[in-house]
């Protein structure tokens, strides 16, 4: 199953995607919001297997993902 994320905000962002990482999701796409540009680099270097994107439309029009995580 594929999964998405947006928005990083808090830090448990972290935990909630290695879980579902855990029990066998792909994580495939994040978008970070300009009021997270000082966390993105961090989230993008702890999963670099994911592509930032730059609109959250991008995720939620993508008929491919199962899951959105987020934590804004």
């Amino acid at each position: 199953m594929k999964i998405s994320v947006i928005g990083i905000t808090h830090g448990h962002i972290y935990g909630q995607v290695r879980c579902l990482l855990d029990a066998g999701t792909t994580f495939v796409s994040w978008h970070a919001y300009e009021h997270e540009a000082t966390l993105t680099k961090a989230f993008g270097d702890a999963f670099p297997q994911a592509m930032r994107v730059n609109s959250e439309v991008q995720i939620l029009e993508d008929t491919s993902v199962r899951m959105i995580v987020t934590s804004t």
